[in-house]
């Protein structure tokens, strides 16, 4: 007997015969032909093919870590979407094709995409535009995809008098002037009294 491997299951190849069985590792379809060698008394049989197919592992994703997936409008925090792939964690990046919020395409400078295994990180100027409320972001891969559910808020926004405030400085003058109001307030009726006295 001899095998070799064809390029389809209609031509045997010419080159490549062996008595040594082949074997394939990668997924995928392999042709593999066979015939029966003759001798003296008897001549080659018609080469056959049988097709064999090595099927690829499934790839799983995962969703491993969101950082800020409930966002407040104005907390300028971006939100980060960490997605692992199994058995092989480098497919999530190799795969990954795009992102959607609530079925809809997202618009260029909303987001990024980068390795580790895919980290999805949606900008805070994006998710500032979208409505109070719960929204879905769709990852799609070329074999599948995950949801993650993003929480919009309504924020607390700072007035701004030309240069940005800070929040905390304001409550401590505020704390400041109440503890000095408070001690005028003692002192000036410590006096009165003294005086009556």
């Amino acid at each position: 007997m001899q095998y070799a491997l064809g390029k389809d299951d209609k031509t045997a190849p010419t080159s490549g015969w062996s008595t040594s069985i082949p074997k394939g590792t990668d997924a995928g379809t392999y042709y593999v032909w066979y015939k029966v060698i003759g001798d003296e008394n008897h001549t080659d049989t018609t080469p056959v093919c049988i097709s064999v197919t090595i099927a690829g592992r499934k790839i799983t994703y995962v969703v491993a870590f969101v950082d800020n997936g409930v966002h407040e409008i104005g907390d300028q925090k971006d939100c980060r979407i960490t997605v692992r792939s199994e058995p092989d964690g480098s497919k999530a990046y190799d795969n990954y094709q795009n992102t959607r919020m609530d079925a809809q395409v997202m618009p260029n400078g909303s987001h990024t995409a980068e390795k580790g295994s895919l980290i999805v990180t949606l900008k805070a100027a994006y998710l500032d535009t979208l409505a109070i409320g719960k929204h879905k972001a769709t990852i799609n891969f070329k074999d599948g995809s995950v949801d993650v559910e993003i929480t919009v808020k309504e924020g607390y926004v700072v007035p701004k008098t030309g240069d940005s405030a800070n929040p905390a400085l304001w409550l401590a003058m505020m704390l400041v002037a109440l503890i000095g109001f408070a001690g005028l307030a003692v002192t000036g009726t410590m006096k009165a009294s003294r005086k009556k006295k």
